[in-house]
């Protein structure tokens, strides 16, 4: 299935021709004013309305409604085959891992993974201990290293999560600044768009003038 909105875009341009519009100037100005994600339909109908009786000259607010309904139709198809295709995805997701888990079942787990270092640092830090004990009569450095020992299991712990929230906070950043950027380009695509149409509007109007005079 094609993509949704270009279908709409096919669409829009043949009914604006239909209508003796420039589909190809306008339809790209009103495609944006639809697609726009910083707005609500309620203000993406208005920006509609308002270009469509700017551009025609008898307004008719049907035209407008059909317009409106056919874009929101084609959304719904958007939504729908895109919420089939996460679906596809999960279920293929759910397939791999199970494929994974019974090709590796000797692999041990990242929380296993983690297990054995802190066993690690504990083994490393209580041979250590031993030592110092049996070679020294000070009950001190038996706590000194006691401490030592929790303090690097505290380290490890801390850095772990703190690799976590990092690599969280480093996501959610990216994605707050691909919405700026989005917005940004959207915008911007939104003016030229506005620019086109007001100068088709000004030829339009120099062209009426210009034929006013010849009469």
């Amino acid at each position: 299935m094609a993509d949704a909105r270009s279908e709409f875009h096919v669409w829009l341009c043949s009914r604006l021709k239909s209508l003796n519009l420039d589909e190809e100037v306008l339809g790209e100005y009103i495609s944006g004013i639809l697609d726009g994600d910083d707005s609500t339909h309620e203000e993406k109908y208005e920006a509609l309305q308002e270009t469509m009786e700017g551009m025609m000259e008898s307004p008719d607010t049907n035209v407008t409604l059909s317009i409106f309904e056919k874009w929101k139709e084609f959304e719904d198809q958007k939504e729908k085959l895109k919420q089939e295709k996460n679906q596809k995805k999960d279920i293929l997701a759910a397939v791999v891992e199970k494929h994974t888990k019974a090709t590796n079942v000797n692999k041990k787990p990242s929380h296993q993974l983690d297990e054995d270092v802190k066993k690690s640092l504990i083994a490393q830090y209580g041979q250590e201990s031993d030592e110092d004990y049996y070679s020294s009569s000070g009950e001190e450095t038996q706590t000194n290293k006691t401490q030592q020992l929790e303090k690097a299991l505290g380290l490890f712990e801390n850095t772990n999560a703190k690799s976590v929230l990092d690599k969280e906070k480093e996501k959610r950043d990216k994605q707050r600044q691909e919405n700026e950027d989005k917005k940004v380009k959207n915008k911007e695509d939104r003016e030229k768009q506005k620019a086109k149409v007001e100068q088709r509007k000004d030829k339009e109007k120099k062209r009426t003038q210009k034929g006013e005079r010849r009469r």
